[in-house]
């Protein structure tokens, strides 16, 4: 990604490696189970202690769309 960023916008964009570091954190803390658990639960969109593992998978893929909508926007604007 870091190479496909700085190719297309030039290695002096500062934007770009905010990106890249911040998608790689959040990537790191969601791949967690135990966050995107603690997310479902805080959200009210499942009240048990241990969501079904579907409903994890869903919820985790779903927020890595949102945070690569976050960062296309970020670079875009």
């Amino acid at each position: 990604v870091l190479a496909a960023l700085v190719w297309r916008m030039g290695a002096g964009v500062a934007d770009v490696y905010v990106v890249v570091v911040g998608l790689a954190v959040i990537h790191a803390v969601m791949d967690r189970k135990h966050s995107v658990a603690w997310f479902i639960r805080v959200m009210r969109i499942s009240v048990e202690r241990e969501p079904q593992r579907w409903l994890t998978i869903a919820v985790d893929q779903s927020l890595h769309l949102v945070w690569l909508g976050v960062a296309t926007w970020f670079l875009t604007r």
